[in-house]
């Protein structure tokens, strides 16, 4: 069975203008439901399921998954001694974000992730909206339809989570593979 892929934004549908469609995007959430998700986001409840799927998947890069993964999502921690990326998580998030966006031109699951793990890191939807723009202009219009449809499915996906009680980042990941096309 073809995995569906989320629907496309068309900007014709607001009316040919683009603000528009931003300015759906920006109202989904409210600025209270987003503080909800985030007061309740904790960055472990993505990065050791990360860790379970690399690993799960083939236990030899065991070494590999836990130095990949404590060097790029772990904070600094000096009484450790560990060696840590110099990427903020806000800097790292827009890197994957471009990234996934530009790999599955706007769709798939992972790209529904790490706009996610975006918005909890601290990006707003408009910063985020703006970001799939600049993607699309050098990725092309169906990459930047197709994103601005996977961010709007995130967006109203996560408002129902929060009308549930159920914003626990577990729980959220879980979810995406419903949302989104699993990539």
């Amino acid at each position: 069975m073809p995995t569906p892929i989320a629907p496309r934004v068309d900007v014709s549908d607001s009316g040919s203008n683009p603000s528009s469609v931003l300015m759906e995007l920006i109202g989904i959430l409210t600025s209270a439901e987003l503080e909800t998700l985030r007061r309740d986001f904790r960055p472990e409840g993505l990065i050791e399921p990360s860790r379970q799927t690399l690993v799960g998947a083939f236990p030899p890069i065991q070494g590999y998954a836990n130095s990949f993964l404590s060097y790029f999502f772990s904070e600094s921690n000096p009484a450790t001694g560990e060696l840590v990326s110099s990427l903020t998580p806000l800097e790292r998030e827009r890197i994957l974000i471009t990234l996934q966006a530009l790999r599955m031109n706007g769709n798939g699951r992972f790209l529904g992730i790490h706009l996610y793990w975006g918005l909890m890191t601290g990006l707003s939807v408009q910063e985020i909206a703006d970001q799939l723009f600049l993607i699309g202009v050098y990725g092309g219009l169906s990459c930047y339809t197709s994103a601005l449809a996977t961010f709007q499915t995130l967006l109203r996906n996560l408002k129902q989570c929060v009308a549930r009680g159920d914003t626990q980042a577990p729980s959220i990941l879980a979810a995406t593979a419903q949302w989104f096309a699993v990539s």
